[in-house]
């Protein structure tokens, strides 16, 4: 590599999926950031592009960045070599500098902060960000729902059942209910929404009607739950990795009591068989989603740290 070169990006496009889950899978720990549904999908909120380049995963969050600072995520390849990894750093060190900006990495793992630390010494400051840890289960904790923390959830999900029984049809997302999931996701959407959420929503209603467009090119897999034949509620998820499965969707009608805990109690069993591991994503600071996501006593809290260039 001549490290006069800066690197050249390229904005991610559906045919790049191969090239990008090849690191991802490889080297992404299992984290909801690192998968290529998640970069296509949110490009229209972090702009993420991508450059390969001597065996390492660049990636550039570009509307993350601002004046003097380039957000990237960290260099994804062969960790045991670390001379590659330090060249690899050094490689975003250069390209932000020839942007007159500096580096700001963002939701990085524990592992890869104390690798940027420890190559680089000096280089680089970090802070741990409680708002971006992910919350990872196994999946017979959430496929079966078994021991005392999960009691709340499994009476949920018996009552929900026990209450609507053989009027509840659940069915694999397909081209055939496409339609009905995209009807359901414009009720949603439109219903009980304070006006402080409208950002938010539409930033989300882009990333799902992106996803159901391009559902199979993109390797989503997911289900709907009907209550008298109407659609109740959707889910869909990706794969992070061959033992990681990322729940990124949930959507149930509201007025429906339980229709969460039985959505994701039944798009766990129905799409995520053969995973050791569920990653059921960061709360962002919500105070009644960490409350929720705790409560099931995650196997795993993923911690993630911001990583910014030091002051020279």
């Amino acid at each position: 590599m001549n490290a006069t070169e800066t690197l050249l990006f390229k904005e991610t496009a559906l045919e790049d999926r191969g090239v990008i889950e090849k690191y991802m899978y490889r080297w992404g720990e299992g984290s909801c950031q690192h998968s290529f549904a998640a970069m296509y999908l949110l490009s229209h909120k972090y702009g993420d592009s991508f450059c390969e380049r001597d065996g390492y995963l660049y990636v550039l969050r570009s509307k993350l960045c601002r004046d003097g600072e380039r957000v990237y995520l960290f260099p994804m390849g062969d960790r045991r070599d670390e001379d590659g990894l330090r060249h690899a750093l050094e490689a975003v060190l250069e390209d932000a500098h020839a942007k007159g900006a500096k580096v700001r990495f963002e939701s990085l793992t524990r592992e890869a902060t104390e690798l940027c630390l420890r190559l680089l010494p000096g280089r680089f400051e970090a802070k741990a960000d409680r708002d971006l840890s992910e919350y990872i289960y196994t999946f017979e904790r959430l496929a079966y729902q078994k021991g005392p923390e999960m009691h709340s959830r499994r009476q949920g999900v018996s009552t929900f059942f026990n209450q609507y029984g053989d009027r509840v049809r659940i069915e694999r997302i397909s081209h055939e209910n496409l339609g009905d999931v995209r009807s359901f996701q414009a009720f949603w959407s439109h219903s009980g929404q304070s006006p402080e959420d409208e950002e938010h929503m539409e930033i989300e209603n882009t990333s799902i009607q992106k996803a159901l467009e391009h559902f199979e090119d993109l390797g989503l897999k997911g289900i709907v739950l009907y209550v008298d034949g109407n659609c109740a509620g959707y889910a869909y998820g990706v794969a992070l990795s061959p033992k990681h499965y990322d729940v990124i969707i949930e959507k149930g009608d509201r007025r429906i009591t339980n229709i969460y805990r039985a959505l994701n109690r039944e798009h766990v069993r129905a799409c995520a068989g053969g995973f050791t591991y569920i990653n059921r994503e960061e709360d962002l600071g919500v105070e009644g989603l960490r409350r929720a996501k705790l409560m099931d006593k995650p196997d795993i809290l993923l911690e993630k740290y911001i990583v910014t260039e030091a002051e020279a």
